[in-house]
């Protein structure tokens, strides 16, 4: 699905191109610009714009949003400010200091002292991934810096995911990368998933080294969810498998529960053994049933009605190759393919 929809944006930008001609010269450079503006990430600043020549860093850590609120790793971001920071971890006591700046709190309390002031904010302090992430504005509040948002682009023009704010001081610009996904798939984070790999899926190792190690069906500890660079819509997802760590890269968030089982399949259908071995290798054969093939392979790109008690599956490989599936009374019976 996922590669249908880039393959289409990007013969929609083709097409385009293709159809100003050069008489037009004023409208060929309104388009490209569009096109430009579209794929380019987009930047808001809240703030008075920063000197141009300031050296810039960017941290390893993502920051994340919670409640519509930014919060960014404390200790990373701290020790490039030049900031000291001192947690303790039995009380859960935070102290910062730098100068005449002072900032109090406390883990999981909403209430902040900084600079002598007590102030409320939505979320607090709090451990992410067990990082220490603290809420943007109370460095806004605490610290002279100005802060420069850039979002991700929209293909459908609904949403624009904050994708990573840079955070300028009188020394250097800091830039932090936003998960803005984190808040919606926290929950799945250390969870046991059995993972529904298509035979065109694309497992990786952290390098981007493909492998085939990771069956169809394996069971899978989901370690982290990041939304994808750029654009909305994406995640990319790590996994560990018999104690080594794996990446799906560009999972459309529409798949993502459909990749990911949080049930054991195992348990919930009573499959016999042959059954099971052909599903875990991606394999069809006449005679499984309907659910057998939707775990083989995956849900169709379409269905229709072929005659008396027979419907066929098309499963859409790329722009030119589809797979016809016959089924008659619910049992998979032939194949062809179209190119």
């Amino acid at each position: 699905m996922r590669r249908r929809l880039l393959l289409g944006c990007c013969q929609r930008l083709a097409v385009i191109a293709a159809n100003t001609d050069a008489t037009g010269a004023e409208v060929k450079s309104g388009i490209i610009k569009d096109l430009i503006s579209r794929a380019l990430v987009q930047s808001d600043q809240d703030s008075n714009p920063a000197a141009p020549n300031l050296p810039i860093v960017e941290l390893k850590e993502k920051g994340v949003i919670l409640k519509g609120t930014t919060l960014l790793p404390a200790a990373e971001l701290f020790k490039e400010m030049g900031v000291q920071l001192q947690v303790n971890s039995g009380t859960g006591a935070i102290r910062i200091a730098s100068g005449q700046t002072k900032i109090s709190a406390q883990m999981n309390d909403r209430y902040i002292w900084v600079n002598g002031i007590k102030k409320f904010y939505a979320v607090p302090p709090q451990a992410v991934g067990g990082k220490l992430m603290l809420p943007l504005q109370v460095l806004k509040d605490a610290f002279q810096i100005s802060v420069t948002a850039d979002y991700n682009t929209s293909l459908d023009g609904k949403q624009r995911p904050l994708r990573a704010v840079t955070l300028t001081t009188a020394a250097k610009k800091i830039m932090v990368d936003i998960n803005s996904a984190y808040e919606t798939y926290r929950t799945y984070l250390g969870k046991t998933a059995w993972i529904h790999k298509f035979i065109n899926e694309e497992v990786t190792l952290l390098d981007g080294t493909p492998t085939q190690t990771i069956k169809n069906m394996a069971q899978v500890t989901l370690l982290k969810i990041e939304n994808a660079a750029l654009i909305s819509g994406w995640l990319d997802v790590y996994f560990t498998y018999q104690n080594k760590t794996y990446k799906i890269k560009d999972l459309h968030t529409e798949d993502f529960q459909t990749t990911f089982l949080t049930a054991n399949p195992y348990q919930t259908y009573s499959f016999s053994p042959k059954y099971w071995q052909l599903i875990e290798n991606n394999k069809l054969e006449p005679g499984m049933t309907a659910k057998m093939v939707e775990l083989s392979w995956y849900k169709p790109d379409r269905t229709y009605s072929s005659g008396e008690n027979l419907t066929t599956w098309v499963y859409e490989m790329d722009p030119d190759l589809s797979v016809d599936l016959t089924f008659e009374n619910g049992v998979f019976v032939s194949y062809q393919t179209e190119e």
